[in-house]
């Protein structure tokens, strides 16, 4: 009877020692996820991102990208996207608020033409810090990304 007890004892302080870990690292390690595609272009298929600047002041919330329809034919996509962060070589999804909503709206981007687009970062659950971070945005299959920096102003 007293092993049982024991037992549960040390299965117990193990447990509760695990969680006090885990809630003792820093907000911006916690519940990450890792992005599945770690490569992600910026010009694929005939069709391509840039943002209007490469470097952000951390104050600066909306981010401009530029789609460029190389191809023959025109594209569709709508107002989603999703923005990650490189810790030290590995990207990692940042999810937005649950609030948070885009609309489900059609556009087309037209053969040979290019159409700008802004992303607010205001709605990111965690506060945004200086790093490296990229805007990924979905035309059908194709994913393409566009990467930046924030840093301290």
């Amino acid at each position: 009877m007293k092993v049982v007890l024991v037992s549960s004892i040390l299965l117990m302080i193990c447990f509760l020692s695990a969680c006090q870990e885990e809630s003792a690292k820093p907000a911006s390690e916690n519940n990450l996820i890792e992005a599945k595609t770690q490569e992600i272009p910026s010009s694929r298929d005939g069709l391509s991102l840039e943002l209007e600047q490469n470097d952000y002041p951390i104050t600066e919330k909306e981010i401009t990208g530029i789609y460029t329809n190389h191809t023959e034919q025109e594209l569709s996509y709508g107002k989603g996207f999703s923005v990650e962060k490189n810790i030290e070589g590995t990207w990692y999804y940042l999810q937005f608020n649950e609030d948070y909503g885009i609309t489900d709206e059609g556009h087309i981007l037209p053969s040979g033409k290019e159409v700008k687009e802004t992303y607010s970062l205001n709605e990111l659950e965690s506060a945004v810090e200086p790093g490296r971070y990229r805007v990924i945005k979905r035309f059908g299959a194709r994913g393409i990304a566009a990467e930046f920096n924030y840093s301290s102003p």
